[in-house]
């Protein structure tokens, strides 16, 4: 296998793993919710484009959501045919929640399988792996 194939696997190994310490019933949950909280109100057409999934897929993620109690959709203040959707108290909890228990994870992973030179060459690699995950 090539470098850039191991590379691949691992991440793919690692991204199944977090994917494993997520509580919300899809990832698309957990990243719409961490979409409203780190960029605040946003529309489903724009969280559609953010996820790269189709409005009506969005449409189906923020009403679950909005059942778990987790966003709330409101008419926009400029344009009133436009619906924007917000995160509410309960979202940011379980998102704050599901960040920190992922978090944990990690740091308890990192510091129990790695030393301290290989711990350094992993927070080293952090703005790479930022850079390959960015669109």
């Amino acid at each position: 296998m090539t470098a850039s194939g191991e590379l691949r696997a691992a991440v793919t190994r690692l991204s199944r793993r977090l994917r494993a310490e997520n509580p919300f019933p899809s990832l698309a949950q957990a990243a719409v919710l961490g979409h409203l909280f780190d960029d605040g109100p946003k529309t489903t057409s724009w969280l559609a484009a953010a996820e790269r999934v189709r409005a009506q897929s969005m449409a189906q993620v923020i009403r679950d959501l909005e059942v778990a109690g987790f966003v709330a959709r409101r008419p926009d203040n400029v344009d009133r045919r436009q619906v924007i959707v917000e995160i509410t108290r309960s979202g940011c909890e379980a998102l704050m929640e599901d960040r920190r228990r992922r978090d944990e994870w990690f740091t308890q992973a990192i510091s129990e399988s790695f030393t301290p030179k290989e711990r350094a060459l992993l927070l080293g690699a952090i703005p790479l792996l930022a850079r390959l995950s960015a669109p």
